[in-house]
């Protein structure tokens, strides 16, 4: 398991996230899961051509603002593990 911060600012607001990648994940589990201020609010699993699509939005947060934390997540360097 690994962490990383993500910022997203847009017009009104700056977003502050730490990103888990569970480097290992199994498919019972979100390789991606999105915290603000502790609380998890957005997970993702990557598809088969391994972009992002969001697994769980228990904060409600935006869909504007779920592609760019996935976009922002998808610029990081990873990848599946065989």
């Amino acid at each position: 398991m690994e962490r990383f911060p993500i910022s997203i600012e847009t017009d009104s607001e700056v977003y502050r996230f730490e990103v888990v990648d569970y480097v290992h994940h199994s498919k019972s589990h979100c390789k991606f899961e999105a915290y603000m201020n502790g609380q998890m609010v957005a997970s993702f699993e990557p598809d088969a051509q391994d972009h992002l699509y969001v697994c769980k939005n228990p904060g409600k947060l935006d869909n504007d603002l779920l592609h760019l934390l996935a976009d922002e997540i998808e610029s990081y360097d990873w990848h599946e593990e065989e």
